[in-house]
């Protein structure tokens, strides 16, 4: 089975939302994290977004709040072949999603040090996901494809 190529590149990343709540965070309590995925799509501008939030539970009280998206831009003629026409949706192959996801979980752990950096939280790193797990068929959008010259 040949592999599927998407051109593609990071074109932006935000922080939408990012907290320590001191007073949340007990020492002592056992540690959990809730994290969760967003995706959307940018027609317009053949992109593909990716929100990704993160939260450090200290019993059931966040005390560390991360999210954050990251914006793939598409190549346009990749961009077009996840268009059926037939059934107006656009479907983006779960493997290419599944890629960007892993970018952006990277990108997550990345800011959370900067920001955690030299905070009596430094010590909480974000842990490797298996995003695979995550994101189990085609992602499909009940968008109207854009007929595209």
């Amino acid at each position: 089975m040949a592999k599927l190529q998407i051109p593609f590149a990071l074109k932006g990343i935000k922080t939408v939302e990012f907290a320590t709540l001191k007073d949340s965070f007990k020492d002592g309590d056992t540690v959990n994290i809730d994290s969760g995925f967003e995706l959307g799509i940018n027609q317009e501008e053949n992109s593909l977004l990716v929100l990704y939030s993160v939260s450090f539970l200290s019993g059931d009280k966040p005390f560390i709040v991360l999210k954050l998206t990251c914006n793939f831009g598409v190549d346009p003629d990749a961009f077009k072949d996840f268009a059926d026409y037939e059934q107006n949706k656009i479907i983006v192959p779960k493997g290419f999603f599944t890629h960007l996801a892993v970018i952006t979980v990277g990108t997550a752990r990345g800011v959370l040090h900067a920001k955690l950096e030299n905070t009596n939280f430094s010590q909480f790193l974000l842990p490797t996901i298996d995003v695979s797990q995550v994101l189990q068929e085609d992602v499909i959008f009940d968008e109207v494809p854009q007929k595209q010259e």
